[in-house]
């Protein structure tokens, strides 16, 4: 069994958002405005891409019932949007980004990751054992997620400014290649 399917948006002129921040170079935008993911435990990742293929497919060896299965993902980067911090606005305005381009016009490589199983089913009496081993990001891609996005940072009170030692950052990357055994067991 073999299964391709895929995802392409073709790109249209004019802003990745349909935010009205994001219309244009420099708007003055706050970390609720970011369309940013959550709940990951990674920062600064924009999930945004504009193209996603994935690939996918098992195949029975004829000898021993041994079935080998693979997965290929394959997708644009997501966007990295360099920001100005601006700090210390007074009259509780609070701290603002201003991007510096267009949200998505700068992105992250493009990100392949290739998966890989193997399993061979036993039966014993009423008992069916199947035991398997899965290569995750079998070729180690250690491609960037995510980056340290401030690129210089403003006080707005003093009028002096700084660029921060962590500017640029790698903040994320794709987890490394992980090797899985297991047995599943079906009665």
């Amino acid at each position: 069994m073999v299964s391709v399917r895929g995802l392409i948006q073709p790109s249209v002129p004019g802003p990745v958002f349909p935010h009205p921040l994001f219309q244009a170079p420099g708007p003055a935008v706050t970390a609720a405005d970011h369309p940013e993911s959550g709940g990951s435990g990674i920062d600064n990742i924009f999930t945004n891409a504009k193209w996603l293929f994935k690939a996918n497919g098992m195949y029975s060896l004829p000898w021993g019932e041994v079935n080998l299965a693979g997965n290929l993902q394959y997708r644009q980067g997501y966007p990295y949007p360099r920001v100005i911090q601006i700090t210390n606005r007074g009259n509780g305005l609070g701290n603002i980004n201003v991007l510096l381009q267009p949200m998505g016009e700068e992105r992250h490589p493009n990100v392949t990751v290739l998966d890989f199983r193997i399993d061979r089913p036993f039966t014993i009496g009423n008992v069916r054992l199947i035991p398997s081993l899965d290569f995750f990001n079998l070729t180690n891609e250690n491609t960037v997620l995510a980056r340290r996005r401030t690129m210089y940072t403003f006080n707005h009170a003093t009028g002096m400014g700084s660029s921060p030692s962590n500017a640029e950052r790698i903040s994320g990357i794709i987890a490394p290649r992980i090797i899985r055994f297991g047995v599943r067991l079906n009665w």
